[in-house]
């Protein structure tokens, strides 16, 4: 009589029967990661059986008390003995699973001597830096041939919770789901990525490149119907205070400590890419950089008043907050070829005000877009007055309202997605967002929505002061002045 040991649930049968070599499965907490873990391997072992060599690490041994005795349950069951002197399991087709533990680089090197077909990390934010992990990536290998794979939980928050963000892409793609492909050139010995190279199918790959993916399966406590089904842990994880139950039980990874904008939520703002129809209003708007980012984003509006941004251009290096320092010429023609291609005439454009100053140098950025060298691009001066009323005007199309938002972001500006959740509050000021982070994003979104629009307080302004005008004249009158 066949035995089963485990039967998954549908979010962890996504999980083991993914084909990808480096996976991160949960994000939230009850989202039955552990059991993931254990399954994932059993489905390894009864796969490739006395080839599965696996290991499954914790950042400390006495970490291993839950994984223990539910491994005992599962593996238990089939028949696999557990030796508690090597800390490891065989399975009864010669399969084996090692328990270990990584509290420092120095205990990652004690598997030097090791290879494996199959490593697991429980809890992998709990690893300050990316060494561990990297160094066990030596250790993936099997003479036999068995494929290679390497499997992650976590929930977001933790000494490791930027660096787990950005290897597996959630920073630009907090939904999960997509693959990230790297390319590795075995001849030249060098990893790079490759958009083309994406759509080729691995069999007819150059026999030199190998692809390697890499992907994120989100996990709520909603997927484990086993911890969810009478509410008590759901009740729990309310009770916490907003920030951590936004990471455990929401699974939100762009919940930073004195975030500016806490409205932003990816599950409410972040929507698939698509064309938006021709008859909806288009606009643009840029924050210039050349050392630092430059920002151009572009947007369109809805019949029922909703703000879509639809494009991105981000003039970055790839480093954190460093320009590609490409001048207004370059850049100007750059986007008028990809409205041109996109067979769009764009007649409304903003500009931080900061680009019509020539400060004693000569020609202004604004004049250089204008040029037909910068693609004739023609923009508006931003209203720089009053930023705290065009930070309020995006808080206002940020704000969620019956579970959906003013102001929609496709998934393919990246970089607003990935720079807005993690402005800090300005601490000389709480009223701003600090202008040391990358915040080109933020600024060419206010740009964007103040359209140079007086906002109420402006119009109050411009009201006292007409009235002061207005007082100062009559006074004037009663004078006998003319």
């Amino acid at each position: 009589m066949t035995v089963i040991a485990w039967q998954p649930q549908e979010r962890q049968k996504i999980f083991i029967t993914c084909p990808y070599q480096e996976i991160l499965y949960g994000g939230a907490a009850g989202g039955g990661k552990t059991d993931g873990l254990l399954g994932d391997f059993l489905n390894h072992a009864n796969l490739y059986g006395k080839d599965a060599v696996g290991v499954l690490f914790r950042k400390s041994f006495p970490e291993f008390e839950e994984v223990l005795r539910r491994s005992q349950e599962i593996y238990g069951a089939i028949g696999a003995t557990y030796k508690d002197k090597s800390k490891s399991w065989t399975f009864p087709n010669g399969a084996t699973l090692r328990l270990a533990y990584i509290e420092s680089y120095d205990d990652a090197l004690q598997h030097r001597g090791f290879q494996y077909t199959w490593a697991g990390w429980d809890e992998l934010t709990l690893w300050e830096t990316d060494d561990e992990y990297i160094f066990i990536q030596s250790r993936m290998r099997s003479p036999m041939g068995v494929p290679t794979r390497i499997v992650a939980t976590t929930n977001p928050g933790g000494p490791g919770h930027t660096w787990v963000m950005k290897r597996f892409f959630i920073d630009v793609n907090p939904a999960g789901m997509r693959p990230h492909h790297i390319y590795l050139n075995v001849e030249k010995g060098v990893a790079f990525e490759d958009k083309e190279l994406d759509k080729v199918p691995e069999v007819n790959l150059d026999p030199n490149i190998k692809r390697r993916t890499r992907i994120f399966i989100p996990g709520k406590l909603a997927d484990n119907a086993y911890l969810d089904n009478d509410g008590e842990y759901r009740a729990r994880l309310l009770s916490m205070p907003e920030l951590q139950r936004r990471m455990l039980l929401d699974g939100r990874w762009d919940v930073v400590e004195g975030a500016f904008f806490e409205e932003w939520n990816p599950q409410v703002h972040v929507v698939k890419s698509f064309k938006p129809p021709k008859e909806w209003k288009r606009w643009m708007a840029g924050d210039w950089g050349s050392s630092k980012p430059y920002c151009f984003l572009w947007a369109a509006t809805s019949p029922n008043g909703d703000v879509y941004i639809y494009r991105e251009l981000y003039g970055s290096d790839g480093k954190p907050n460093v320009g590609n320092r490409k001048g207004a010429y370059e850049v100007g023609q750059l986007i008028r070829s990809m409205e041109v291609e996109a067979d769009e005439w764009i007649t409304e454009r903003y500009l931080d005000a900061s680009c019509f100053d020539d400060h004693g140098v000569g020609t202004t950025i604004g004049v250089q877009f204008a040029s037909p060298q910068g693609g004739s691009l023609f923009f508006q001066k931003s209203q720089k007055k009053n930023k705290a009323g065009s930070i309020s005007l995006l808080r206002d199309y940020l704000k969620t309202v019956n579970g959906t938002a003013r102001l929609k972001v496709m998934d393919v500006a990246v970089n607003t997605i990935r720079s807005l959740p993690s402005l800090q509050v300005d601490k000389n000021n709480v009223e701003q967002y600090d202008t040391g982070g990358e915040d080109h994003a933020a600024d060419a979104l206010c740009y964007l929505l103040r359209r140079n629009i007086k906002t109420f307080e402006d119009q109050k302004a411009e009201h006292s002061i007409a009235i002061r005008n207005k007082k100062v004249l009559q006074q004037f009158g009663s004078m006998g002045c003319q």
